[in-house]
């Protein structure tokens, strides 16, 4: 044996109890959930940025915010966007039906050779046991 496993001999694990990991005062014991104290502190400040963004933007009067309608509403904008989503539809309906392609392909193979290997056994079978005009 190596010196390794000499050092550390293996034996078998202690069988467990239902009390042998409680102590003589695991009745007392409480127990209390993690403060996260950090976690909500880094959610209160990036809540806080974002509030005074979102309010910068909406009360900012360099924004213009009736000539950004006007910009928006435009029909260049609007034919732009009604492209945007169909070629998005398209995109996604390709999408589905060139994926549904190779699982159906995949789930088809796996058909046909358990099919096949079905026929096999049946076939290896019948001439195990000899056919019926042999005997």
């Amino acid at each position: 044996m190596s010196a390794q496993t000499d050092a550390f001999p293996q034996s078998p694990p202690a069988p467990l109890s239902e009390d042998s990991d409680r102590g003589p005062d695991a009745d007392r014991l409480r127990i209390v959930p993690v403060r996260r104290t950090g976690q909500w502190a880094a959610a209160v400040a990036v809540l806080a940025l974002l509030a005074l963004a979102l309010n910068s933007v909406i009360r900012n009067d360099a924004f213009q915010w009736d000539v950004v309608g006007d910009y928006l509403t435009t029909a260049a904008v609007l034919r732009g966007l009604g492209l945007t989503l169909w070629l998005t539809t398209l995109v996604m309906v390709l999408g589905f039906a060139l994926g549904t392609v190779p699982a159906v392909l995949r789930l088809w193979y796996a058909l046909v050779t358990s099919l096949l290997s079905i026929g096999q056994h049946c076939i290896e079978r019948h001439y195990a046991r000899g056919s019926a005009g042999s005997r």
